[in-house]
């Protein structure tokens, strides 16, 4: 995929199924591990806090910012981190292929955004800074 190239899918399971040619029922989760390490993250974008209290924006189209607003860090237990704390990375996976969520009445969007790395030097313990690494990604 190339960025700006987006999938119309009701659910994040559909998006999957599209995307990875999987056949799930569903999937709640925001994000899922490939297999060569990277993250697909699912997130939408601007001042919308999530369920675990981090605001995603769009710094400029090379960078992302992660803001956590809360200080409930419970969302570490997820699976996807816990492996990573383990082994001494708060930010979990440090590369993650990023579409933005954007919804819509019937059916939400998903633009692919790019591959963004994380920017250790520039990432706190409330926000991680992703930047750009790759705009095109076969997936």
């Amino acid at each position: 995929m190339k960025v700006g190239e987006y999938i119309y899918a009701n659910t994040n399971a559909e998006f999957l199924n599209e995307l990875l040619g999987t056949n799930y029922k569903a999937w709640m989760k925001s994000s899922m591990m490939l297999p060569d390490g990277k993250l697909i993250w699912m997130i939408e974008l601007g001042d919308f806090v999530s369920k675990s209290g981090w605001i995603n924006r769009l710094v400029s189209s090379n960078q992302l910012r992660e803001k956590h607003i809360t200080k409930d860090f419970s969302y570490y237990s997820h699976d996807t981190y816990r492996g990573a704390l383990e082994a001494g990375n708060p930010w979990g996976p440090e590369t993650r292929v990023v579409f933005e969520k954007v919804s819509f009445r019937s059916s939400k969007k998903y633009i692919f955004r790019g591959v963004f790395h994380i920017n250790k030097e520039k990432s706190t313990v409330e926000e991680n800074i992703w930047d750009l690494i790759m705009d095109e990604y076969a997936i």
